[in-house]
């Protein structure tokens, strides 16, 4: 065993070291824990466990190192660019593609020397199912080469959609504990673009490099459009329609070759997307990762507040648990959307009526699935079934959420009416989304039955 040092992780007393070398100009990843301090850069040899040789190398050799490794990534990358069967999408997809094929050289060239990733996601079957994409996607890569170790990959799911500084202060913490010849890497999927993040965003600027995919209207000033990695559809001409979920499997796409159509799918139901397709593959996997991120714990003996696409992958590829998961998942739905048509206050606007539900008649106690923000998508679906013109708005805690459905986007303009509500900035705290589903959180101190009046009003009279 041999190669050039990396990568060094510290484990207690001892050290993992990543050794990467070539063989018939293909990567070799190898790692080994030893109690020895070796410096990092060093070329050494190991057998039995056991240092035969260590040696400084130049800043040539590690150059060409570098050299090689792009040399290899550039080759793998280069393969046609995706093609959607749904043509409408397929204009934007080349040009998030050219701006991807740089990032995920910068991706792979982290993965190969052994840098330490993190990768922040946001709990909901759209984040998740980038993420997941995501893992796939490593997978794939480390099959092609015949690489057997695990990458230094930290998986962390996000509860809110703010990048904020204690994040970054955490981040920079984990990355305490490596060494690597390459910068870390920090990828972050549909956390929004709310200028809170500035803060964070601008501190892990610091040590990390970043690579940002998001899809929601992008607020002004917001610090993530100045990384060299921001990626967002509103910059390309299109909108909050292709999903984070979207982009990460085109970004995995990229990567490896491989795109997962199931998991594609699953990100734009999850997200009330246009592109959802019911009839296809996608619904039972949308309903899993809601589940699955909204309360880990209901999987068994995971975190109650992080679940890593490894475990998501361990459940999915199980056939019997993932459906078992997949029916309570079903089951738990159904009592809350059945407990919410008999909670519900109708409202009507010409031909169309306006839901108003209050979450708390509708939460289970024992339960953290289903969350709001989700549930709101799949009781306007139950609604519509009944009323095909119907608007819901859902109201639990400091938050309003609002689904509107796609036929009626265009006439009924949310994200102006919250931009209004914004501009009031010592009642509203904040608020967005897209065209079919946003939200407005408001303070403690705000009336908040005040608001949903206006609501109904400024809705009824787009409606007009």
């Amino acid at each position: 065993m041999e190669g050039i040092i990396t990568s060094i992780k510290v484990l207690g007393n001892s050290r993992k070291y990543m050794l990467l070398s070539f063989k018939k100009d293909t990567p070799i990843l190898q790692e080994i824990i030893l109690k020895e301090d070796i410096p990092l850069g060093n070329f050494v040899k190991i057998g039995n466990e056991k240092i035969i040789e260590s040696k400084e190398s130049s800043s040539k050799v590690i150059s060409e190192l570098k050299e090689n490794i792009t040399s290899i990534i550039d080759k793998e990358l280069n393969r046609p660019d995706y093609t959607s069967e749904i043509t409408e999408i397929n204009d934007v997809i080349k040009k998030l593609t050219q701006h991807m094929k740089k990032y995920a050289k910068t991706f792979l060239l982290k993965l190969f020397f052994g840098a330490p990733i993190i990768i922040r996601f946001h709990n909901d079957a759209d984040g998740s199912s980038g993420a997941y994409s995501v893992y796939l996607s490593i997978l794939e890569i480390f099959s092609k080469f015949k690489i057997e170790i695990k990458p230094n990959i930290t998986w962390l799911m996000q509860k809110n959609v703010v990048y904020e500084l204690g994040d970054a202060i955490f981040d920079k913490n984990l990355e305490n504990y490596f060494m690597s010849i390459e910068k870390p890497l920090l990828y972050i999927t549909d956390f929004g673009t709310s200028i809170q993040s500035n803060r964070g965003a601008e501190k892990i600027t610091e040590t990390f490099d970043v690579i940002w995919l998001d899809h929601h209207p992008i607020e002004k000033g917001f610090f993530g459009e100045k990384f060299n990695g921001y990626l967002n559809p509103w910059n390309l001409g299109s909108d909050s329609e292709i999903t984070a979920g979207f982009l990460s499997s085109l970004f995995g796409y990229v990567l490896s070759g491989k795109i997962n159509d199931e998991v594609v799918n699953a990100s734009f139901i999850g997200d009330y997307s246009k592109y959802a397709d019911i009839k296809k593959p996608g619904n039972d996997l949308a309903l899993f990762l809601d589940m699955a991120t909204s309360d880990p714990s209901a999987l068994g003996s995971y975190s109650s507040k992080n679940i890593t696409p490894i475990e998501l992958h361990n459940i999915i590829t199980d056939k019997e648990k993932y459906l078992s998961f997949v029916n309570t998942a079903k089951m738990k739905l159904e009592d809350a959307i059945e407990k919410a048509k008999n909670n519900i206050k109708k409202y009507k606007a010409s031909e169309t009526t306006i839901f108003v539900c209050d979450f708390s008649t509708v939460k289970s106690r024992e339960s953290k699935y289903p969350l709001p923000g989700r549930f709101s998508s799949k009781l306007l679906d139950a609604l519509m079934a009944e009323s095909k013109n119907s608007i819901l708005i859902l109201h639990f805690g400091v938050y309003i959420s609002l689904r509107i459905p796609k036929e009626l986007a265009e006439k009924v303009q949310i994200l102006k009416i919250i931009e209004e509500f914004k501009s009031n900035q010592d009642e509203v705290d904040s608020g967005g989304g897209h065209a079919s589903a946003a939200s407005i959180k408001l303070y403690e101190s705000t009336d908040k039955k005040a608001y949903i009046k206006l609501l109904l009003e400024k809705i009824k009279k787009q409606l007009e």
